[in-house]
């Protein structure tokens, strides 16, 4: 099926083809996943989202067909006044040329908190494509810290998208790490819909060789007081095609809102491609927002410092191309997927 996803909500001109992108997508079933679900932690298995009104990063056309493929709703509930110790970890291992798709809810009810760890990886050299949507519910003061760690190296295409709620007092922080896969596609929606929620999203990238990484990041503001940041950090080698939209959508009535994003983009060789498309849409005058990128090579003054001590120009754009990847790995307070990252890095 052929859709347009990653639209930006508010377009620019044509000419630059940033505005979204049309994919190819044909999910033939649901995908295999190992589970390790704390005590505290219930589980229901379903064919219907709970809420179909639940915006998605990748946009309309994405959510509406994933959502009618039927496929199972593996649904978490965090009961009231919870606070989970052990993160509910969730390993997506793809394994076989089907092409298979995933619906996951996370519901974290009134003054909880919990962290899910979702992990992608391949063992196979695959030509085929895999989907995974995620829909989040923050009741009034609920706490979430996603982690999403997508290490593959290998020839699948993969559909990672997001769709948040954050109700009064709701907090969901975001880390990602991607690397690998001939194409990524990446959507995350948060909707700040009540007074003093705050969304924290933390991302990092390394794309190389033919390979392409498309992203769309929404905040959008509708409390009072509501916090946005979103940092990102990322590295492109050989030919890699990379386009970042980043928009801070700040809505009538959410005074004192504040949003910031910034993205650093280390480019290792000349045959990259990068687009960087930061926005700011704003409909409240007492309000606080910023942007910026940084996006270039390594300063000579840095280069020359580090082969006046023996590093050749490979070796030093290994080691910042892992520091960049390691100083998002820094806000993963779980040991055993730091380490996974590590060593996966290590492979380089």
């Amino acid at each position: 099926m052929s859709m347009i996803i990653n639209k930006l909500p508010s377009i620019t001109w044509n000419r630059l083809k940033v505005n979204s992108t049309s994919v190819d997508i044909n999910i033939e079933k649901g995908g295999k996943f190992i589970s390790e679900v704390p005590s505290d932690i219930s589980l229901k298995v379903g064919e219907e989202v709970s809420d179909k009104s639940l915006e998605n990063g990748m946009g309309a056309a994405f959510n509406d067909y994933i959502t009618s493929l039927k496929l199972p709703v593996h649904s978490f509930f965090v009961a009231e006044k919870s606070v989970v110790e052990e993160p509910l970890r969730l390993k997506f291992t793809y394994d076989e040329t089907s092409n298979v798709g995933n619906i996951i809810e996370l519901h974290i009810a009134k003054d909880s908190q919990a962290t899910v760890i979702m992990d992608y990886s391949a063992v196979k050299d695959l030509d085929s494509v895999a989907a995974v949507q995620t829909r989040v519910h923050l009741e009034d003061n609920a706490k979430l810290t996603l982690i999403q760690i997508q290490l593959i190296d290998k020839k699948l295409t993969f559909f990672n998208d997001i769709a948040a709620n954050c109700a009064k007092g709701a907090e969901f922080e975001l880390t990602q790490i991607i690397i690998g896969d001939k194409a990524t596609y990446q959507g995350s929606k948060v909707l700040l819909a009540g007074d003093d929620s705050v969304v924290q999203a933390n991302v990092a990238y390394l794309v190389r060789d033919n390979d392409k990484l498309d992203m769309n990041y929404i905040a959008v503001h509708e409390g009072k007081l509501t916090t946005s940041r979103l940092y990102t950090r990322g590295v492109l080698r050989d030919k890699a095609d990379k386009t970042f939209r980043g928009t801070i959508d700040i809505k009538l009535g959410a005074a004192n809102a504040s949003g910031q994003e910034s993205e650093t983009v280390l480019l290792i060789d000349e045959g990259v491609v990068n687009k960087t498309i930061p926005i700011i849409l704003c409909a409240e005058e007492d309000v606080e927002g910023a942007h910026g990128a940084t996006i270039g090579r390594l300063d000579e003054e840095l280069m020359f410092y580090m082969k006046a001590r023996g590093f050749s120009e490979k070796a030093i754009y290994e080691l910042m191309a892992r520091a960049r990847i390691e100083e998002v790995c820094n806000f993963i307070e779980d040991e055993a997927t730091r380490k996974l990252v590590e060593d996966f890095m290590g492979g380089e």
